[in-house]
């Protein structure tokens, strides 16, 4: 069904809510809504009238200030049409004109479209859990599939892909295939033949652990981001401008950090608040083959939201937008394949 607010107050919400999850989500939203005295008041006009140190105040990042100053101009200037008009749009255009919005991809206009305006018809291919679904129930040993791939099995749903996406989303929440998405999967021919898994030879864990450590520095280095191509260390000054125990987790995650992924992709990463970077630690030392002690683990997680105060927030914000659109501009160029990709599901 679709969701009574106007197209404003929805894509401040999306934007609020994007890299964030359940409470904290929800908690800087309502900072931002405490401003306007409630969503009915929140309006392009008077976001714009809001100082820039209020709604960093509120929990904003600074990329999710400019995005929401960027919607706002962009209403008023009628790029951004009211709901009632985009209703008599088609989705295509609904597309264009949204993901013209600052920090606004397709992916965030396609559950825009799905929970917003109830179209019947969307499938959001670059959304990792319709990938991770349809893998599981169609592909060998449950690999994601490319969004192509997922593009052209959905045609056989037309013109109810959102219900599918829904189906797919809820097979995640699911320990076993139940009857219902049973049906619903043996109801559309699938994209090759699944064969059961071949079971991994037994090997003792002294041997096993590097080879996981392999395969996950294999998986990032296979799926790249703009991270990646920055700076791998920092400049010796501003760290020796650090607390000793912060300098502690800075070189933990150098050393430890580095047996997964490139030391860059953290240090380099747009996330710039605490309860996102806990969180990033967490899901990391979740990993299989991860070896990080609990008290390493707060360590780094302690040093990355520092580090981030200092360097990409205050005075600082303007430098770093601008090392940060450099690596972005530099990975379109060197990855342009996997730029469309993460483009697609608003992970730049």
């Amino acid at each position: 069904m679709p969701n009574d607010s106007g197209t404003f107050e929805s894509l401040v919400q999306s934007i609020v809510y994007q890299q964030l999850r359940g409470k904290t989500a929800e908690l800087i939203h309502g900072r931002v809504l405490a401003l306007f005295d409630g969503e009915k008041n929140l309006t392009p006009e008077r976001l714009l009238k809001i100082p820039r140190a209020k709604l960093r105040g509120a929990g904003l990042s600074a990329n999710k200030y400019l995005a929401v100053r960027d919607l706002a101009k962009k209403c008023l200037s009628g790029v951004v049409a009211p709901r009632k008009e985009l209703e008599a749009l088609p989705d295509a255009e609904i597309i264009a004109r949204l993901t013209s919005v600052r920090g606004i991809g397709e992916w965030t206009v396609q559950m825009f479209l799905m929970f917003k305006l109830g179209r019947p018809d969307v499938l959001p291919t670059g959304d990792y859990g319709v990938r991770k679904a349809f893998g599981l129930m169609y592909r060998k040993n449950g690999r994601l599939p490319p969004p192509s791939v997922l593009e052209k099995h959905g045609e056989i749903w037309a013109p109810y892909r959102s219900v599918a996406s829904w189906y797919l989303w809820r097979r995640l929440d699911m320990k076993a295939l139940t009857i219902t998405a049973f049906l619903f999967a043996a109801c559309s021919k699938p994209a090759e033949p699944v064969k059961p898994a071949e079971p991994a030879p037994a090997t003792p864990a002294a041997v096993a652990a590097p080879a996981v450590e392999q395969s996950e520095k294999d998986k990032a280095l296979a799926n790249p981001y703009p991270n990646d191509l920055g700076p791998a260390t920092l400049p010796e000054a501003t760290l020796a401008s650090y607390p000793a125990d912060l300098r502690k987790g800075y070189e933990l995650m150098i050393t430890r950090c580095a047996q997964c992924h490139t030391p860059s992709r953290p240090l380099n990463s747009r996330f710039d608040d605490s309860d996102t970077w806990n969180r990033y630690v967490k899901r990391m030392m979740n990993k299989p083959g991860c070896n990080i002690a609990k008290a390493e683990g707060k360590a780094i997680w302690q040093f990355l939201s520092y580090d981030s105060d200092k360097r990409k927030k205050g005075a600082n914000a303007e430098s770093w937008m601008a090392l940060r659109s450099k690596l972005v501009a530099e990975f379109q160029t060197k990855h342009p394949a996997r730029y469309a990709e993460l483009k697609a599901a608003n992970d730049l």
